[in-house]
């Protein structure tokens, strides 16, 4: 498995140093030797959800030199814009437009689009198909053999049967226990990965419990690995060292 990085850990910089910029990201990126990214576009980009065609090309222009890759556009429907109302249906898939959009002109493989209604994610894949971009749902809470959310995907996928809508659930969805007795989960695990575009998995360095989570995590690595699956694990830039050794070690 290859391991990629969020942005997320460098936005503060990002935002607050006007001398940073994209240079300075995608600069620590090949300082850790990390190629593929996933961008968040509502902290990146001012004119989000519909960019500039000057930040597009900044963006570009940094990653080439930095040899790096946008690889997922993390895009954001912000429902409570309006406080009179939610957004309607059509109204979020015209913000979902514009992020397949962006994500095309990036040359981003896959597309994880946060604040859509489930019953949406039919309509977004439809569309992804025209920009190349597979739409992925993330799984961002535990999983188990009566979870809802992953039975729901699995049953919508199988009924679609679109090469344009993905599953990015992250390694902790997996695990059970608590502390240092946390275990993964992979039988759930075994069921999603033939729908999994890529995952995510931090450990979180500074977490009390991140011990018994390590050993989980390399339970989950080394599942995925002997099962044939081979992808991109995404990371948070301050555990992309401990990522590193989970993925090395397998």
């Amino acid at each position: 498995m290859e391991l990629g990085s969020t942005l997320y850990g460098l936005m503060e910089r990002f935002i607050m140093d006007d001398g940073y910029g994209f240079e300075g990201v995608f600069r620590e990126l090949n300082r850790q030797g990390i190629r593929k990214f996933e961008l968040m576009g509502a902290q990146m980009f001012q004119n989000y959800p519909n960019p500039a065609k000057s930040e597009i090309e900044a963006c570009l222009a940094a990653a080439e030199k930095y040899r790096t890759e946008p690889y997922v556009y993390a895009g954001c429907v912000d429902r409570g814009k309006r406080p009179d109302r939610d957004m309607t249906d059509d109204e979020m898939m015209n913000e979902v437009v514009f992020d397949l959009m962006t994500a095309h002109k990036l040359g981003c493989k896959y597309l994880r689009e946060n604040g859509i209604p489930f019953h949406l994610y039919p309509r977004a894949a439809a569309m992804a198909g025209f920009y190349e971009v597979k739409v992925c749902c993330e799984l961002k809470t535990m999983v188990g053999e009566n979870s809802d959310d992953a039975k729901a995907f699995i049953k919508m996928a199988d009924e679609l049967k679109t090469p344009w809508l993905g599953l990015a659930p992250q390694f902790g969805c997996f695990m059970r226990g608590e502390g240092q007795s946390q275990l993964a989960d992979t039988e759930m695990l075994g069921k999603l990965l033939p729908y999994t575009a890529y995952f995510y998995g931090s450990t979180g360095s500074d977490d009390k419990d991140s011990s018994g989570k390590t050993e989980a995590f390399r339970q989950i690595a080394d599942f995925i690995i002997q099962s044939g699956w081979r992808g991109t694990v995404m990371a948070e830039y301050r555990d992309l060292s401990s990522m590193e050794t989970i993925l090395r070690e397998e």
